[in-house]
């Protein structure tokens, strides 16, 4: 092989190599710059929840430290928040429950709470 041909040879090896793509470095792992530093997202307030709503009967079942742990009915769903002093457990009280979406949000919460009369 003549030395000509040699060098054109190379010479188009080397032009075919030189039309590939390099990849670009990564910018997250690359050590030579810097980026911002990576924040959480701040926590939802009771303020960015929407909150749906269903009404039915809080049962007292627990009073401990001011704080009571009601059942809701339907469904038996266990909701705890402070109670007036005077309520005793197996009192009943037509609520309404507000639950939190999306769910963790915040807690659920029982509002419009009114003793159950007896013609209720």
């Amino acid at each position: 092989m003549s030395v000509s041909r040699f060098l054109l040879m190379i010479l188009i090896i080397v032009a075919i190599g030189g039309c590939g793509s390099f990849p670009e470095p990564d910018p997250e792992t690359d050590a030579g710059t810097h980026s911002e530093p990576v924040t959480a997202e701040p926590e939802p307030t009771t303020e960015d929840c929407n909150w749906s709503q269903k009404r039915g009967i809080a049962e007292l079942m627990e009073v401990r430290n001011g704080t009571g742990l009601f059942h809701f009915h339907p469904d038996s769903i266990p909701v705890t928040q402070g109670i007036d002093p005077d309520w005793s457990v197996g009192d009943e009280f037509k609520a309404v429950l507000e639950t939190p979406e999306p769910p963790g949000c915040a807690d659920k919460r029982l509002t419009r709470i009114r003793p159950l009369a007896p013609t209720d």
